[in-house]
């Protein structure tokens, strides 16, 4: 969920992930008017090394947390 940070946090936020070092799509004009879910603005953002490695590290945390969180009856 993308959301901004002067409305304040989502109210059923878990977890968040201040993502805002990574570039951003809405600055080019070409993807300023398309939404997350179009392949080529996923692929400009994609495109940058520390987007791949952010996507890894917090992989690798998740796989870590979730048994923990389900054991403790956080399921959802």
């Amino acid at each position: 969920m993308s959301f901004g940070y002067k409305h304040g946090l989502p109210d059923d936020a878990d977890l968040v992930f201040d993502v805002r070092f990574l570039p951003n799509p809405h600055f080019v004009p070409e993807f300023r008017a398309l939404d997350g879910t179009r392949s080529s603005r996923c692929k400009y953002i994609r495109s940058f090394p520390q987007t791949q490695e952010f996507i890894n590290r917090i992989s690798d945390l998740l796989i870590y947390l979730l048994p923990h969180y389900i054991r403790e009856g956080k399921s959802y």
